[in-house]
């Protein structure tokens, strides 16, 4: 990749506009996927010439916080069942998250970001993940089923804490889904996969303005007692510092980048359809859109958004 232009406290972009532009006219399709919903499409197309060669699938998604990785995964599970290429139960998905390194309200979490030693050491555990993995690969292949035990694992609705977990494979699992920061450069290694087994990597991509406001807004919206969003958003930039650099190592090696708001107008809508899905019950969170913004002091508030704020989901102390 070319030079990048430094913003957002020095965090540079993952992939800077020129190399984008270059990225699309790679011959013959070009690497940018605009949109998950295109994503999707391309995954599910990959699927179904796989099945075909009565081999099974290993999806890797990959990408900095707050970039959609969680919502691309949901979106080719629900095309692949809706176009009748698998049943729900022949599909998991490996949360990465589960390995996180430190739990939620320690000190250890609190000390994290201070060196990037300290940063690789404790941020995610990929060596129990690449453990994890391959359980699961060996289950799969088996066509048996199966579970596979995680003594210690981060889960989030036990308040961010550790906890013993079981992961379940059901009999015939023949698409493998793995979500997390680090999926391609530090899980995905090709030439140790079964034959049998295709991989296919996706690099999530948004501007560094965008990631790290939908991560703070999703955290947030979720409950985070005795944080608030400023702290939150700064927790979560100095996390990019490190893990944006490291990500960019891995664009060579992903199959496609899907650009998770590809137009100027695109974050803005999305939150509004986030704002609708919470009051109409199609999401549940602990807290409001409108509460969370509300929260948010003014002009820290429209210093971070990326674009214009739409009106609709402030609350009367923002407009």
């Amino acid at each position: 990749m070319r030079g990048r232009s430094l913003e957002n406290g020095g965090i540079p972009e993952l992939i800077p506009e020129r190399d984008l532009r270059a990225l699309r006219a790679l011959k013959p399709y070009g690497k940018i996927v605009d949109g998950r919903p295109a994503m999707a499409d391309i995954v599910c197309k990959e699927l179904r010439d796989t099945l075909g060669q009565r081999a099974s699938m290993a999806v890797f998604l990959d990408g900095a916080p707050g970039t959609g990785k969680s919502g691309l995964g949901d979106k080719i599970k629900a095309k692949a069942v809706q176009e009748g290429l698998l049943q729900e139960g022949n599909i998991f998905t490996l949360d990465v998250d589960l390995f996180l390194g430190t739990e939620r309200d320690t000190p250890e979490r609190a000390g994290l970001t201070a060196t990037s030693m300290s940063f690789w050491r404790k941020y995610i555990r990929y060596e129990e993940a690449k453990r994890v993995l391959g359980e699961a690969i060996d289950i799969v292949g088996s066509e048996e089923g199966g579970e596979i035990e995680i003594p210690k694992a981060y889960v989030r609705n036990n308040g961010g804490k550790f906890t013993r977990h079981t992961l379940t494979l059901r009999p015939h699992t023949r698409l493998l889904i793995v979500d997390g920061v680090g999926s391609v450069g530090n899980l995905l290694k090709p030439e140790l996969l079964p034959p049998w087994l295709r991989p296919y990597s996706v690099m999530m991509h948004a501007s560094v303005k965008e990631g790290l406001f939908h991560a703070t807004l999703r955290d947030m919206l979720n409950g985070r007692d005795g944080t608030n969003f400023e702290q939150l958003y700064q927790r979560r930039l100095e996390e990019y510092r490190y893990i944006i650099p490291e990500l960019s190592r891995s664009i060579p090696l992903a199959n496609k980048i899907c650009s998770r708001f590809p137009k100027s107008k695109d974050f803005a809508d999305s939150v509004r359809k986030k704002d609708n899905d919470i009051k109409t019950g199609q999401i549940e969170t602990r807290l409001t859109m409108q509460q969370v913004l509300a929260s948010i002091e003014p002009d820290f508030l429209r210093s971070i958004f990326p674009g214009e704020i739409p009106k609709e989901v402030l609350s009367g102390k923002n407009k």
